[in-house]
Formats: structure tokens, C-alpha cells, sequence
């Protein structure tokens, strides 16, 4: 088992005289050197505390952001419903439409009340008998 130094009750500068004496080698290196425990009870209360400011922050932040949140909803709404007409190529409108028969293509032709034709669709099997008999 390997026998480790202690070096209590010395001032830091013996223990530094007796590493040096003992050593093979000194080097610069990154280490973990261990929390006496009251450095250990201190960090932990810092850490306490800059969990609190955190927690205080965040709940700031959510108060802040909610209101822009709703005020954002109706402008998210609009943009998609503006962003569907776009990929539609027209707005989708309820209203008045005037069906006008296309004998000779056999389909209805359908128009809004500015004379736009906005769509066509495939005679009825009633508008086709209608056809022959208007013949």
C-alpha cells in the first residue's frame, strides 16, 4: 500500500521544503484540489443562492415574454392564413356565385359577383339531361 506524507501542523513554507527535498521532479500540471469543508459549506450556499437568481430571472423572463406571446398569436394566425392564400393563389371567400352552363366543354362555370371566374367543375348527371334535352 503505498504511504502517503501528511504534513499537518507545518507552515506552508516547511511543507514546501520538505515536497522539494522529496520530489523527483516538479512540473505545472491542472489538478482538483480538494474543498476544506468550509470552503465546501460556502460553495454550496453560493451555489444556493445562484440557483435563486436563476429561478428569479427566469420567472422575470416568463412574466416578460407571456403578454408577447398572446399580443404574437393573432399575427402568427393572419400570417398563416395570408401565407395559405398565397400557396392557393386567391383568397377563400364566402359568396354569391353565378353557375353558367358550358354546353359544348360540358362543365358549369362559376363566377363571383365582379364577373371573376373562380372555378369550373364537370357537368351534373341532372345538367347533362338537361343538355340533351335542351337539344
Amino acid at each position: 500500500m503505498l504511504a502517503l506524507q501528511t504534513f499537518d501542523g507545518l507552515t506552508d513554507e516547511l511543507i514546501i521544503q520538505n515536497l522539494e527535498a522529496e520530489c523527483i521532479e516538479v512540473i505545472e500540471d491542472n489538478y482538483l484540489r480538494p474543498f476544506s469543508d468550509d470552503e465546501m459549506d460556502a460553495h454550496k450556499q453560493l451555489y444556493a443562492d445562484l440557483s435563486r437568481e436563476v429561478s428569479m430571472k427566469e420567472d422575470e423572463i416568463k412574466r416578460i415574454t407571456e403578454p408577447l406571446k398572446e399580443e404574437l398569436k393573432p399575427i402568427k394566425q393572419h400570417a398563416k392564413e395570408v401565407l395559405e392564400n398565397l400557396k392557393d393563389g386567391g383568397e377563400h371567400t364566402h359568396g354569391k356565385l353565378y353557375l353558367i352552363a358550358d354546353r359544348e366543354n360540358r362543365v358549369v362555370v362559376k363566377y363571383d359577383t365582379k364577373g371573376r371566374v373562380v372555378g369550373t367543375r364537370p357537368f351534373t348527371q341532372k345538367e347533362r339531361q338537361l343538355t340533351i334535352n335542351a337539344k
